[in-house]
């Protein structure tokens, strides 16, 4: 098989979503499509040969890099690949969002250390504490466009006692990510708050939980039902709130109809 050349290789890493470049031996950019020039600044005919990237990763390894461009710090997943003779691909996969929503998360876990906006019973947040997490994620959301889901779980049955609602906290934390947040309403239902997450997986994650609550309550009489809010630009956190649990009372009116 013949090597590609120039222009075939750039139209080849053109439409890719990381960025990607051709370095020579001297880490002189040959070729760069559009998403390596706009996390690095840096173009054909440019030499990486300033902090961060003379600590690139050997080829085949994988690290993490920062730096600034256009007065905007970039974290990036970086990794390289031999691609014969003196030729290599830099690969950078962006990951600046996941930073930020990462930085946020730990400071809103220094904000809420006070042991009011916990629950005493599950020890996941309070609803005054949801509302707090709440606020924050929506003025991201309203900001750069992510997605953000909130979900409300309520639970029934005769055989709730006070040791279910520990129980359903546990299996809630087990199964979410480390930037979800788990919370407790006013009325004893659990909420579920979804950054980076559309309703689409939302709903497949909620199946996810469906399932495993009911083989932990498989012997009991306790069910569950869920209410999921996608935001969109008109829901503030009390709106979202509000309409999470609109849709769980939709569910059980439909299930007692």
């Amino acid at each position: 098989m013949q090597p590609l050349d120039a222009t075939q290789i750039k139209e080849l890493i053109a439409g890719l979503d990381e960025g990607v470049a051709l370095l020579d031996a001297e880490r002189r950019v040959l070729e760069a499509n559009p998403a390596f020039r706009e996390l690095t600044g840096l173009a054909p005919g440019d030499r990486l040969d300033a902090p961060p990237f003379t600590d690139l990763p050997e080829s085949g390894e994988r690290r993490e890099l920062a730096w600034m461009v256009a007065g905007r710090k970039r974290h990036c997943e970086v990794h390289v690949h031999a691609l014969g003779g003196d030729l290599h691909a830099l690969v950078c996969r962006d990951v600046s969002a996941l930073r930020a929503l990462e930085s946020e998360c730990k400071r809103l876990a220094a904000e809420l250390s006070d042991q009011s906006l916990k629950d005493a019973e599950t020890g996941v947040l309070t609803e005054r504490g949801l509302t707090l997490v709440l606020e924050s994620q929506v003025s991201r959301s309203r900001r750069y466009g992510n997605p953000l889901t909130l979900v409300v779980l309520g639970l029934y049955g005769r055989d709730l006692t006070p040791q279910t609602y520990p129980a359903v906290a546990r299996i809630l934390r087990d199964q979410l990510r480390w930037a979800d947040v788990v919370a407790r309403g006013e009325a004893g239902e659990f909420f579920l708050l979804l950054p980076e997450t559309g309703g689409e997986d939302a709903a497949r994650l909620v199946e996810k939980l469906q399932a495993r609550l009911a083989a932990e309550f498989c012997d009991r009489d306790v069910w569950t039902l869920f209410g999921l809010a996608e935001w969109t630009r008109v829901d503030d956190e009390r709106r979202l709130i509000r309409r999470a649990r609109q849709h769980l009372q939709q569910a059980h009116a439909r299930l007692s109809a």
